[in-house]
C-alpha cells in the first residue's frame, strides 16, 4: 500500500468516526454547521465530503471544531 492509499485510508476511518460521533450526539449535519459558524448547503457539502473522507489537507481545528 502507497502513501496515498494510506492517507485515503486515513481519511475515511476518520469521516467514519466523525459521523458516529455526531449521530451519537443526536445531531444533524445542519446543527454541526451552525455550532461550527458555518452556514447554507456549501457548509453541509463540506461536511458531507469531510465524513466521507473526501477532502484532502483537512486542518486539525477544521476536526477539533466538528468534535
Amino acid at each position: 500500500m502507497n502513501k496515498s492509499d494510506r492517507n485515503s485510508e486515513a481519511l475515511r476511518r476518520l469521516g467514519i468516526q466523525l459521523r458516529t460521533a455526531r449521530k451519537s450526539a443526536g445531531l444533524t449535519q445542519g446543527q454541526v454547521c451552525t455550532a461550527m459558524g458555518m452556514k447554507g448547503v456549501i457548509s453541509r457539502a463540506y461536511l458531507h465530503r469531510l465524513k466521507k473522507g473526501e477532502l484532502r489537507n483537512v486542518g486539525f481545528m477544521t476536526v477539533v471544531g466538528y468534535l
